[in-house]
């Protein structure tokens, strides 16, 4: 009785260890599976910064979204989440550019100062009005 007992503890601890590596691997697999293609790049009047707009498209369970940061002149925009701006069509509502961001329009006011104009039938998630010591304005 006690081999079939350890035969059957040492399968289900074969099967725990496949369902932890399986998880760990398909976490690992979808952690980055969200692309930026960048739209936009507006560069201060000091050119020591810029605004990018980009699209973030996450697969096929999520809408994609169009997403703006402020970088340094020389950074790279990487994989990550937008840092002032995140909205979207709301599923179709607002026409998309030919590059399927929403329409925008960035105006540095001055090297301090944004202005953001978005289509008003956007779906906003995210739009801060302060970030890094930059003032962000939505019109």
């Amino acid at each position: 009785m006690s081999v079939i007992k350890n035969f059957i503890i040492s399968i289900l601890a074969i099967i725990f260890i496949i369902i932890l590596i399986g998880s760990f691997i398909l976490i690992f697999v979808l952690r980055d599976s969200c692309v930026n293609s960048i739209a936009e790049e507006v560069f201060s009047p000091d050119k020591k910064f810029k605004v990018v707009v980009f699209e973030r498209n996450c697969g096929a369970t999520t809408d994609f979204s169009t997403q703006i940061s402020i970088l340094d002149s020389e950074e790279d925009l990487g994989n990550e989440n937008g840092s002032i701006f995140i909205g979207d069509s709301d599923h179709g509502r607002v026409v998309l550019s030919e590059k399927n961001v929403i329409n925008t329009n960035i105006i540095w006011k001055d090297s301090k100062t944004i202005l953001i104009q978005v289509d008003p039938l956007a779906r906003i998630f995210e739009n801060k009005t302060n970030y890094r010591g930059f003032k962000i304005l939505y019109k």
